[in-house]
């Protein structure tokens, strides 16, 4: 093997608006051999998603030696790279058609494949990734991890010999998982890959491993003997070992027997503007400072249900109490205060120029008494006090879930409801989401994810939704149990 890419004494800057510079590499050195799989890991913020966009040619301004197949790049452009595909982090970003079968079709139309060619080459993708039955879907109908695995498909199939994975299974089910170590198989040692993860003991069968701490490779060599180096991965935010709530313990249970449900639902079915029925009958209460959470399969409709839950959605047939009140009797503010909801992507969130701002956008909005108080006491609470002034869009993927989830905590609602709040953090920050939910007993959360172990963590309860129905209501002793968790 030969270096496809060396990186020698590489920084790399991002210039805000106000005309300073950030550092997201500094004075890095690299080798990635042609037809390696390689695994990049590290912390939030550490810049791991700078070092994907500067390989596949989409970095702002660089310093230091960048070679690729052996020629040092002087005019650097996405056109020295156009062979190296890349799936970002916010994969809903790269969707570019109105479906499924145009986003497939479209980068196999730009390399001039004839049309015989491209329904050959959909259908050989869709049949791998598993997403045959999705191949006519409208885009915007996809869930978060019906996205993930189509921007992953879409980037593979015009066989690149080059492929950069960022993050690709922040919101991936079992069988999306599956899906993608299938492909992971199918071409290694075949082509060069690059998956960028925080949770590297995932990918044990790369051929190597880089971790990076705060812009800087801090150690390469075999994925099994870094693991080993438990100290390491804890200096880099990337083993956890806390497991103190997984068999109990700390959360408020339900009290079906003593008062009202803070939330009811009944009979309640949600159809697509398609016609295609998203939910349909579904009932069960949550009491004040119940955890519960919602699992299935990608597409079974679990964002949907948070959506009805928070009142974002209104049902098509049977009835949402909140508080003994019909949840359509709420005023907007008035609702906001009772049910939020922290969305799938949380850049959608992220409204403001500061994450102090985004922070407090909602307090002031709904008219919350001390505002700034609450400000600093989310950044507090999230780790993120260094982030105060930062503007939210360049932040990581971790920092933006952590600043959403602010916000939302911000507003102290009765009810939350969570989707997908760990995709994109690491260990440490997972380990501090469960000490913020924990330290809630008296709020009330709908926690949706493909996270089993992180939600056996902080729920009682774990109801599963397939195909838009309720397939189970247990506590999480049963859950733990049927899937052999620990």
């Amino acid at each position: 093997m030969y270096p496809l890419f060396s990186l020698r004494n590489v920084s790399l800057f991002y210039k805000r608006p106000e005309g300073v510079s950030k550092v997201a590499l500094s004075h890095l050195n690299l080798d990635i051999f042609q037809n390696e799989t390689l695994l990049i890991a590290g912390p939030n913020g550490c810049g791991k998603s700078s070092l994907a966009r500067l390989l596949a040619g989409l970095a702002d301004h660089f310093e230091g030696t960048l070679i690729y197949k052996g020629a040092e790049i002087k005019c650097y452009s996405r056109r020295c790279f156009d062979d190296v595909a890349l799936t970002i982090q916010e994969p809903q970003n790269q969707i570019l058609m109105s479906t499924v079968y145009e986003e497939l079709s479209f980068p196999l139309e730009m390399r001039g494949y004839a049309k015989k060619d491209i329904a050959g080459k959909i259908n050989e993708a869709a049949s791998l990734f598993g997403i045959e039955r999705l191949l006519h879907t409208k885009t915007d109908r996809l869930s978060g991890g019906q996205v993930s695995i189509v921007a992953m498909a879409a980037a593979a199939i015009a066989d690149p010999p080059v492929i950069i994975f960022d993050e690709p299974d922040s919101h991936y089910d079992f069988q999306a998982r599956s899906a993608f170590e299938r492909y992971l198989v199918s071409i290694r040692g075949k082509k060069t890959v690059i998956v960028i993860t925080q949770y590297p003991d995932s990918m044990i069968a790369a051929d190597r491993m880089a971790i990076m701490k705060s812009g800087k490779i801090v150690a390469v060599g075999e994925p099994a003997r870094l693991l080993a180096n438990k100290e390491l991965l804890h200096e880099c935010s990337l083993y956890c070992d806390d497991h103190q709530n997984v068999r109990g313990g700390g959360a408020v249970k339900s009290q079906a027997n003593e008062k009202q449900p803070l939330l009811s639902l009944s009979g309640v079915g949600y159809i697509h503007k398609s016609g295609d029925f998203a939910l349909e009958d579904i009932g069960f209460d949550i009491f004040e400072g119940d955890k519960v959470g919602i699992v299935g399969p990608i597409g079974s409709g679990k964002t949907t249900l948070g959506l009805l839950i928070a009142g974002v959605y209104k049902p098509d047939s049977g009835a949402i109490l909140l508080d003994n009140r019909p949840m359509s009797a709420y005023e907007p503010k008035s609702l906001r205060r009772m049910v939020t909801m922290a969305l799938q992507f949380p850049e959608k969130a992220l409204i403001e120029y500061t994450v102090r701002g985004d922070i407090l956008f909602g307090p002031k909005q709904l008219g919350i008494e001390n505002p700034d108080k609450i400000a600093e006491a989310m950044l507090e609470l999230f780790a993120i006090e260094e982030l105060d002034d930062k503007n939210p869009l360049e932040l990581s993927g971790g920092q933006k879930r952590k600043t959403a989830l602010a916000g939302i905590f911000a507003l102290k609602s009765r009810l939350v409801v969570l989707d997908e709040p760990t995709a994109s953090l690491d260990p440490e920050s997972v380990n501090e989401l469960v000490q913020v939910i924990a330290a809630k007993p008296q709020t009330a959360f709908v926690i949706i994810g493909h996270d089993l172990r992180f939600l056996v963590r902080v729920c009682d309860r774990i109801i599963g939704i397939e195909n838009g129905r309720l397939a189970f209501d247990v506590s999480k002793f049963e859950f733990i149990q049927k899937y052999r968790l620990i």
